[in-house]
Protein backbone atom coordinates (compact mmCIF):
# COMPACT_ATOMS: atom_id res chain seq x y z
CA UNK A 1 0.00 0.00 0.00
CA UNK A 2 2.86 2.40 0.79
CA UNK A 3 4.39 1.82 -2.65
CA UNK A 4 1.07 2.49 -4.39
CA UNK A 5 0.65 5.72 -2.42
CA UNK A 6 4.16 7.04 -3.16
CA UNK A 7 4.30 6.04 -6.84
CA UNK A 8 2.06 8.84 -8.22
CA UNK A 9 4.06 11.45 -6.31
CA UNK A 10 7.32 10.09 -7.69
CA UNK A 11 5.98 10.12 -11.24
CA UNK A 12 4.80 13.71 -10.85
CA UNK A 13 8.23 14.79 -9.57
CA UNK A 14 9.86 13.07 -12.52
CA UNK A 15 7.52 14.85 -14.93
CA UNK A 16 8.17 18.24 -13.30
CA UNK A 17 11.93 17.72 -13.52
CA UNK A 18 11.70 16.74 -17.18
CA UNK A 19 9.61 19.82 -18.05
CA UNK A 20 11.99 22.13 -16.19
CA UNK A 21 14.95 20.61 -18.02
CA UNK A 22 13.25 21.19 -21.39
CA UNK A 23 12.52 24.83 -20.56
CA UNK A 24 16.09 25.32 -19.33
CA UNK A 25 17.49 24.06 -22.63
CA UNK A 26 15.11 26.19 -24.68
CA UNK A 27 15.85 29.25 -22.56
CA UNK A 28 19.52 29.14 -23.55
CA UNK A 29 18.51 29.27 -27.23
CA UNK A 30 16.15 32.21 -26.71
CA UNK A 31 18.63 34.14 -24.58
CA UNK A 32 21.36 33.78 -27.21
CA UNK A 33 19.02 34.64 -30.09
CA UNK A 34 17.70 37.87 -28.57
CA UNK A 35 20.85 39.28 -26.99
CA UNK A 36 22.90 38.59 -30.16
CA UNK A 37 20.22 39.84 -32.57
CA UNK A 38 20.30 36.63 -34.61
CA UNK A 39 18.42 36.91 -37.91
CA UNK A 40 18.78 33.49 -39.57
CA UNK A 41 17.07 31.12 -37.11
CA UNK A 42 14.33 30.08 -39.53
CA UNK A 43 13.82 26.79 -37.68
CA UNK A 44 11.99 28.82 -35.02
CA UNK A 45 8.94 28.88 -37.32
CA UNK A 46 8.44 25.20 -36.42
CA UNK A 47 8.04 26.02 -32.73
CA UNK A 48 6.52 29.49 -32.31
CA UNK A 49 2.75 29.19 -32.61
CA UNK A 50 2.03 32.89 -32.08
CA UNK A 51 3.42 36.18 -30.78
CA UNK A 52 1.17 38.66 -28.98
CA UNK A 53 2.14 42.27 -28.24
CA UNK A 54 -0.15 44.26 -25.93
CA UNK A 55 0.52 47.98 -26.36
CA UNK A 56 -0.66 50.93 -24.26
CA UNK A 57 -0.05 54.58 -25.16
CA UNK A 58 0.43 57.08 -22.31
CA UNK A 59 0.54 60.84 -22.31
CA UNK A 60 3.77 61.77 -20.52
CA UNK A 61 4.11 65.31 -19.09
CA UNK A 62 7.18 67.35 -19.87
CA UNK A 63 9.44 67.36 -16.74
CA UNK A 64 9.61 71.15 -16.92
CA UNK A 65 5.82 71.36 -16.56
CA UNK A 66 5.25 68.42 -14.22
CA UNK A 67 2.11 66.38 -13.78
CA UNK A 68 1.16 62.70 -13.33
CA UNK A 69 1.58 59.96 -15.92
CA UNK A 70 -2.13 59.19 -15.95
CA UNK A 71 -4.08 56.34 -17.53
CA UNK A 72 -3.39 55.02 -21.04
CA UNK A 73 -5.09 57.03 -23.77
CA UNK A 74 -5.19 54.05 -26.12
CA UNK A 75 -4.50 50.31 -25.95
CA UNK A 76 -4.46 47.52 -28.52
CA UNK A 77 -3.13 43.99 -29.09
CA UNK A 78 -1.16 42.82 -32.14
CA UNK A 79 -1.20 39.06 -32.82
CA UNK A 80 1.09 37.25 -35.25
CA UNK A 81 0.97 33.60 -36.34
CA UNK A 82 2.53 31.55 -39.13
CA UNK A 83 -0.40 32.25 -41.46
CA UNK A 84 -1.88 35.54 -40.30
CA UNK A 85 -1.44 38.83 -38.44
CA UNK A 86 -4.06 41.17 -37.07
CA UNK A 87 -4.87 43.75 -34.40
CA UNK A 88 -7.68 42.98 -31.99
CA UNK A 89 -10.80 45.03 -32.21
CA UNK A 90 -14.41 44.76 -33.25
CA UNK A 91 -13.91 43.74 -35.97
CA UNK A 92 -10.19 42.80 -35.86
CA UNK A 93 -7.99 44.97 -38.07
CA UNK A 94 -5.54 43.25 -40.41
CA UNK A 95 -1.91 44.31 -40.25
CA UNK A 96 -1.21 46.05 -43.56
CA UNK A 97 0.65 44.57 -45.27
CA UNK A 98 0.20 41.11 -43.67
CA UNK A 99 3.11 40.12 -41.45
CA UNK A 100 2.98 36.37 -40.67
CA UNK A 101 5.82 34.59 -38.85
CA UNK A 102 7.44 33.07 -41.93
CA UNK A 103 11.08 33.26 -40.79
CA UNK A 104 13.32 33.64 -37.77
CA UNK A 105 14.11 37.23 -38.74
CA UNK A 106 10.56 38.32 -37.97
CA UNK A 107 10.27 36.18 -34.84
CA UNK A 108 13.43 37.49 -33.14
CA UNK A 109 12.72 41.03 -34.38
CA UNK A 110 9.25 41.09 -32.82
CA UNK A 111 10.39 39.45 -29.57
CA UNK A 112 13.07 42.15 -29.21
CA UNK A 113 10.43 44.90 -29.04
CA UNK A 114 11.39 47.12 -26.07
CA UNK A 115 9.20 47.23 -23.00
CA UNK A 116 8.99 51.02 -23.28
CA UNK A 117 9.23 53.08 -26.48
CA UNK A 118 9.28 56.89 -26.13
CA UNK A 119 7.92 59.27 -28.70
CA UNK A 120 10.50 59.75 -31.44
CA UNK A 121 9.61 63.30 -32.43
CA UNK A 122 8.29 66.48 -30.91
CA UNK A 123 9.57 69.76 -29.54
CA UNK A 124 11.17 70.05 -26.06
CA UNK A 125 8.74 72.90 -25.41
CA UNK A 126 5.67 70.68 -25.78
CA UNK A 127 3.85 70.14 -22.50
CA UNK A 128 3.55 66.37 -23.05
CA UNK A 129 4.67 63.53 -25.30
CA UNK A 130 3.73 59.89 -25.82
CA UNK A 131 5.19 56.78 -24.21
CA UNK A 132 4.32 53.29 -25.45
CA UNK A 133 4.37 50.30 -23.10
CA UNK A 134 4.64 46.84 -24.71
CA UNK A 135 3.91 43.43 -23.19
CA UNK A 136 5.51 40.83 -25.50
CA UNK A 137 4.40 37.19 -25.23
CA UNK A 138 5.33 34.14 -27.32
CA UNK A 139 3.41 30.86 -27.33
CA UNK A 140 5.96 28.14 -28.00
CA UNK A 141 6.18 24.40 -28.57
CA UNK A 142 9.32 23.02 -26.93
CA UNK A 143 12.41 22.76 -29.11
CA UNK A 144 14.00 20.22 -26.75
CA UNK A 145 12.66 16.84 -25.66
CA UNK A 146 11.47 13.84 -27.65
CA UNK A 147 11.88 13.83 -31.43
CA UNK A 148 8.40 12.47 -32.18
CA UNK A 149 6.71 15.90 -32.14
CA UNK A 150 9.51 17.89 -33.78
CA UNK A 151 9.76 19.06 -37.41
CA UNK A 152 9.12 17.66 -39.99
CA UNK A 153 6.24 16.14 -37.99
CA UNK A 154 2.96 17.51 -39.40
CA UNK A 155 0.33 15.30 -37.74
CA UNK A 156 -2.05 17.53 -35.77
CA UNK A 157 -2.81 14.63 -33.40
CA UNK A 158 0.86 14.43 -32.40
CA UNK A 159 1.49 18.18 -32.34
CA UNK A 160 -1.55 18.83 -30.14
CA UNK A 161 0.02 16.63 -27.44
CA UNK A 162 3.44 18.31 -27.55
CA UNK A 163 4.77 20.24 -24.56
CA UNK A 164 4.10 23.98 -24.81
CA UNK A 165 5.02 26.98 -22.71
CA UNK A 166 4.45 30.74 -22.63
CA UNK A 167 7.40 33.12 -22.72
CA UNK A 168 7.24 36.81 -21.78
CA UNK A 169 10.11 38.95 -23.09
CA UNK A 170 11.02 42.22 -21.35
CA UNK A 171 13.80 44.30 -22.89
CA UNK A 172 14.49 47.56 -21.07
CA UNK A 173 17.12 50.24 -21.51
CA UNK A 174 19.49 50.87 -18.62
CA UNK A 175 17.56 52.62 -15.85
CA UNK A 176 20.37 54.82 -14.50
CA UNK A 177 18.98 58.36 -14.32
CA UNK A 178 20.61 61.76 -14.42
CA UNK A 179 19.47 65.23 -13.44
CA UNK A 180 17.80 66.76 -16.54
CA UNK A 181 18.76 70.22 -15.26
CA UNK A 182 22.48 69.39 -15.08
CA UNK A 183 24.88 71.43 -17.20
CA UNK A 184 25.69 70.11 -20.66
CA UNK A 185 29.35 69.83 -19.67
CA UNK A 186 28.58 67.41 -16.86
CA UNK A 187 30.62 64.31 -17.79
CA UNK A 188 28.48 62.04 -15.59
CA UNK A 189 25.44 63.02 -17.62
CA UNK A 190 27.14 62.00 -20.88
CA UNK A 191 28.28 58.67 -19.45
CA UNK A 192 24.77 57.95 -18.24
CA UNK A 193 23.35 58.81 -21.66
CA UNK A 194 25.73 56.38 -23.35
CA UNK A 195 24.75 53.63 -20.90
CA UNK A 196 21.08 54.24 -21.57
CA UNK A 197 21.71 53.87 -25.31
CA UNK A 198 24.03 50.86 -25.20
CA UNK A 199 23.08 48.83 -22.13
CA UNK A 200 19.85 46.85 -21.82
CA UNK A 201 18.23 44.60 -19.25
CA UNK A 202 16.76 41.43 -20.79
CA UNK A 203 14.32 39.31 -18.80
CA UNK A 204 12.62 36.11 -19.98
CA UNK A 205 9.67 34.78 -17.97
CA UNK A 206 8.55 31.20 -18.70
CA UNK A 207 5.26 29.67 -17.57
CA UNK A 208 4.32 26.05 -18.29
CA UNK A 209 2.67 23.84 -19.29
CA UNK A 210 0.51 25.85 -21.68
CA UNK A 211 -3.01 24.40 -21.63
CA UNK A 212 -5.53 24.25 -24.46
CA UNK A 213 -7.58 27.13 -23.02
CA UNK A 214 -4.53 29.42 -22.86
CA UNK A 215 -3.92 29.07 -19.12
CA UNK A 216 -0.62 27.84 -17.71
CA UNK A 217 0.30 25.37 -14.99
CA UNK A 218 2.46 25.93 -11.94
CA UNK A 219 5.84 25.83 -13.68
CA UNK A 220 7.69 29.15 -13.63
CA UNK A 221 11.21 30.30 -14.43
CA UNK A 222 12.78 33.75 -14.80
CA UNK A 223 16.09 34.43 -16.57
CA UNK A 224 17.78 37.81 -16.59
CA UNK A 225 20.81 39.13 -18.41
CA UNK A 226 22.46 42.48 -19.13
CA UNK A 227 23.01 43.05 -22.86
CA UNK A 228 25.53 45.50 -24.23
CA UNK A 229 25.25 47.10 -27.65
CA UNK A 230 22.94 49.14 -29.84
CA UNK A 231 19.27 48.25 -30.28
CA UNK A 232 18.96 48.43 -34.06
CA UNK A 233 15.63 49.07 -35.83
CA UNK A 234 15.96 47.99 -39.50
CA UNK A 235 12.24 47.79 -40.35
CA UNK A 236 9.51 50.20 -39.34
CA UNK A 237 6.08 51.03 -40.68
CA UNK A 238 4.53 54.38 -39.77
CA UNK A 239 6.11 56.19 -36.78
CA UNK A 240 4.96 55.35 -33.28
CA UNK A 241 3.82 58.95 -32.99
CA UNK A 242 0.97 58.34 -35.43
CA UNK A 243 -1.17 56.73 -32.73
CA UNK A 244 -4.37 57.10 -34.73
CA UNK A 245 -2.94 54.71 -37.34
CA UNK A 246 -1.57 52.21 -34.83
CA UNK A 247 -2.03 49.28 -37.21
CA UNK A 248 0.50 50.65 -39.68
CA UNK A 249 3.64 50.30 -37.56
CA UNK A 250 2.96 46.80 -36.24
CA UNK A 251 5.70 45.36 -38.45
CA UNK A 252 8.43 47.25 -36.57
CA UNK A 253 11.39 44.98 -35.77
CA UNK A 254 14.30 45.40 -33.36
CA UNK A 255 17.64 43.61 -33.08
CA UNK A 256 20.39 43.87 -30.49
CA UNK A 257 23.79 44.63 -32.03
CA UNK A 258 26.35 43.61 -29.36
CA UNK A 259 29.29 44.61 -31.58
CA UNK A 260 28.04 48.13 -32.24
CA UNK A 261 27.82 51.01 -29.78
CA UNK A 262 26.43 54.50 -30.28
CA UNK A 263 27.04 57.75 -28.45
Amino acid sequence: MAIIGVLPTGMQVQRDNREETIVNQDAAVWLDAIRNGQQGLDDLTNYVDAIQIDTSAYRVPNPYYGGPLGNPIRAWTSIYSYTNSFITGNPPLPVAPPYPLINGYRIVGLLSTPKYVPQTSGSPTEQSSLLYSNHVVAFVRAMSGGASDKAPQTSSDVLDLSFRYRMVVELNTNTVCYDPYAAATNSARHVTGILQTNLHDLRLIFRWPLLANGDTGNGRMVLRSMVGGWLYKPVQGAPYDNASQFGAWSDTLYFMQPRNYRQ
